[in-house]
């Protein structure tokens, strides 16, 4: 959403192929998913709680800046 309005904004809609992989998504998705949660698996109950933070704190200020984004 974000990469297809600024390349309609910024490069006359020119696809620069950030949206295109090889292979199936959803499969590399599920291996993204299962390596991360192997490595949690490792960690403290601090360093769980401190992740815990930081997601909370990514997801409430990736809202703002996609709102501005989406509506500029």
């Amino acid at each position: 959403m974000i990469g297809k309005k600024f390349s309609k904004l910024i490069l006359g809609g020119k696809d620069l192929g950030f949206y295109q992989y090889d292979g199936d998504m959803n499969e590399k998705l599920d291996g993204v998913r299962k390596s991360i949660n192997e490595m949690a698996e490792t960690w403290s109950e601090e360093e769980k709680a401190h992740c815990l933070e930081a997601t909370e704190a990514s997801f409430r200020f990736s809202g703002g800046i996609m709102r501005c984004i989406t509506e500029a």
